[in-house]
């Protein structure tokens, strides 16, 4: 779960040229939207609610994500897992800057260019076309069927993927809400669920109690981006310790100690891990502060077992001298089975000077050799 959920309604993609319902003129003035945006419209009313999907979706083919948007999608392709992109809106903006849809994106309120057969429920996405002037010629490519709808949430209807944003809450540290008049989703709430908020309008809105949020931005999300964007990163680089990665140093508190350590690893995934076994031998054995050091080694191996790591592009292990000359082998061997990544090994001279004593040798040697950009210090 994300430590920043940035959710976002309608006033992001105004910027954009996205006429949202609240707005005067374009298609909401065309249409009646009791009759093309609540639930059972595509039962009382079908024809006309496909017709101004059609349209919406059309409209939809040459808008450009803006400054905003970009701004949002670097940051969560930077911090991927720290960051998550929810939003209200159906169009592919976010998309168009950069993410994926599904994997990067939560929308909450369905795709415009997806659509779903009522028969089988299976989605499909069709571009930019009309319904029955697609790809499939507007019938459902699983099943065949004709029944074919707009993959969009009407009012009144269920929202799966409000679940989501439940789930994305509950680690949540900083909330950040854009373009949103706050009458669908009650932020308030949200608000008061996070220890830091920030909130970008364009004006206030009756729904919205901004006395709830810790900062408030009245401007356009393309004027306000600058100022969020540093308090995100700001949290993030917080949360992350070591120059460009996680650091984390095995062996002060024991093999529990350890264990914390990896737990709280699986919330910090970035570029590079690096590993410290911050010890010397007298406090590894006489103070036996672990019982063994191959301890150090299962710790180590269990950390990189875990899928999370698996995204980590260079792992550093230092300070090898803290472990003896069979667990060294064995966490080499260990290590040269479960990753494909860089490794930098620090060894120090004593274990290089061990290295004559140790029947091993040549297969440690041999797997040295095999890595890329290895440091032998």
């Amino acid at each position: 779960m994300a430590k920043v959920v940035i959710l976002s309604g309608a006033g992001l993609s105004a910027q954009s040229g996205i006429d949202t319902f609240r707005d005067s003129g374009g298609l909401w003035e065309e249409y009646d939207v009791d009759k093309v945006c609540k639930a059972g419209c595509l039962v009382d009313n079908r024809a006309q609610t496909i017709e101004f999907y059609d349209k919406r979706r059309a409209e939809l083919e040459t808008k450009k994500p803006n400054y905003a948007h970009e701004v949002l999608a670097d940051l969560k392709n930077k911090y991927k897992d720290d960051i998550a992109i929810i939003t209200q809106n159906v169009d592919d903006l976010f998309e168009k800057a950069g993410l994926e849809k599904d994997k990067d994106v939560i929308h909450l309120h369905g795709f415009m260019t997806d659509v779903r057969c009522e028969k089988c429920g299976f989605t499909y996405d069709i571009g930019y076309k009309a319904i029955g002037y697609d790809r499939f010629d507007g019938k459902c490519p699983n099943c065949g069927g004709k029944m074919i709808r707009p993959h969009i949430v009407m009012f009144g209807e269920a929202a799966p993927h409000y679940e989501l944003l439940n789930i994305e809450l509950q680690n949540c540290e900083l909330l950040v809400v854009i373009g949103t008049s706050g009458n669908v989703i009650g932020v308030n709430t949200m608000a008061n669920f996070v220890e830091k908020s920030i909130l970008n309008n364009l004006e206030p809105s009756d729904a919205i109690e901004e006395e709830l949020f810790s900062k408030v931005l009245y401007k356009k999300a393309t004027e306000a981006i600058e100022e969020i964007k540093e308090e995100i990163v700001t949290l993030l680089k917080k949360e992350n310790i070591g120059l460009g990665g996680v650091l984390f140093t095995l062996g002060r508190g024991g093999s529990g100690k350890s264990e914390q350590l990896i737990a709280t690893a699986n919330n910090r995934p970035n570029e590079t891990l690096f590993v410290s076994i911050e010890r010397g031998k007298e406090e590894l054995y006489s103070k036996r502060k672990l019982n063994k050091s191959v301890d150090v080694v299962n710790s180590i191996t269990q950390m990189f077992e875990n899928e999370k790591f698996k995204q980590y592009k260079t792992i550093c292990i230092d300070n090898l001298e803290s472990i003896g000359n069979d667990e060294y082998t064995t966490l080499l061997f260990k290590l040269d089975d479960i990753l494909d990544q860089s490794i930098y090994l620090h060894i120090s001279s004593h274990l290089k000077k061990d290295y004559k004593y140790h029947p091993r040798l040549n297969e440690l040697s041999e797997i040295l050799s095999k890595r890329e950009n290895l440091e032998d210090l």
